[in-house]
């Protein structure tokens, strides 16, 4: 790695591979919002007076990723093409790493496209890392 902002990173982090982008994204600190739901359908069968529930729409809650800012700008990049009116939507590839470097879980996103990239505020008298900040609106999900 050998980038200033690697030793901001803790034991554990997450690498990002997009389809169309050859290098694999690292240095990611955080990822929230891995969530599936599926809707609850109620209904009735004829004359029963029984409700019954069933599996309706499945929906998927949008991920945030965090990674220290190291000017690398892969999904700024992306996410300027989307403003572009590009359909640019990809397979993403999220892997936990653990403190040896290795996949610990893979997590696949697929029709994924940036709808938000966001840098922390600035602020000279502060001295911390400034934080990129990606949002991943997606279709479904799997784990490999």
């Amino acid at each position: 790695m050998g980038r200033p902002t690697d030793e901001y990173l803790g034991a554990a982090n997450f690498r990002i591979f997009v389809s169309g982008i050859n290098d694999p994204m690292d240095g990611f600190i955080k990822m929230s919002g891995l969530k599936a739901t599926t809707e609850e359908m109620k209904f009735k069968h004829g004359m029963d007076s029984a409700v019954r529930h069933g599996a309706g729409r499945h929906d998927y809650e949008d991920i945030v990723l965090e990674r220290a800012y190291s000017g690398v700008s892969e999904f700024y990049n992306w996410r300027k093409r989307i403003e572009a009116g590009v359909f640019d939507i990809r397979t993403m590839t999220i892997q936990f790493m653990d403190t040896g470097n290795n996949p610990r879980a893979t997590f696949i996103l697929g029709e994924a496209w940036p709808f938000l990239w966001e840098m922390d505020e600035l602020d000279s008298g502060v001295s911390k890392v400034a934080i990129e900040r990606i949002t991943i609106a997606y279709e479904m999900w799997t784990i490999g």
